[in-house]
């Protein structure tokens, strides 16, 4: 041992044999194993370039915050305040997407005019009850059951509509442009 450190000195050889008869070329004496790490850098291993990574948009935070306070809504002796918190996020989210800023980038929806009631079809339904429900649910208004009920309906209103608007789904009509 070395007396300023904790490592073992290590000495190395020119060549010769070990005690053991093995023959040794310049290799530590230590048992330690070469930690040298190879040279990946071949074209089957790079990593193409990548466009430059964009911030978020305040319409991507928002559905993070909101998917994490639904998934995650703490104790339920908090319910209340955590409902209140999704409630407002979720209303910014709404006059965010209302007032024409863009969408968040995990959802494939596309804004696009509102084609006629009559010809709105089932996904256009389901994308509508989907929000429906969600903006239900965060605007109940009870003591602290009725806020935890009300979490958890709002998280899997949440989540089909989440879901929906990521593969594709229209926009719900609130959010429809006219």
């Amino acid at each position: 041992m070395n007396a300023h450190s904790h490592t073992p000195d290590v000495q190395v050889p020119a060549t010769g044999t070990s005690t053991t008869g093995i023959p040794i070329v310049g290799t530590p004496t230590t048992g330690i194993p070469n930690t040298r790490t190879p040279n990946t850098d071949t074209p089957a291993t790079r990593v193409p370039n990548r466009p430059p990574v964009v911030a978020a948009s305040r319409t991507d935070e928002l559905v993070s915050e909101i998917t994490g306070i639904l998934n995650h809504p703490g104790r339920s002796a908090h319910a209340t305040r955590t409902l209140a918190r999704a409630d407002r996020l979720f209303s910014e989210l709404d006059r965010r997407i209302r007032s024409g800023e863009p969408l968040p980038g995990a959802w494939l929806a596309a804004r696009r005019p509102a084609p006629p009631s009559s010809r709105r079809g089932i996904a256009y339904e389901y994308a509508t009850q989907c929000y429906d429900s969600v903006s239900e649910a965060l605007r109940e208004v009870g003591g602290v059951v009725v806020a935890w009920r009300a979490l958890r309906e709002a998280a899997r209103a949440w989540e089909r509509l989440d879901r929906a608007l990521i593969e594709r789904s229209p926009l719900p009509e609130p959010w429809l442009s006219e």
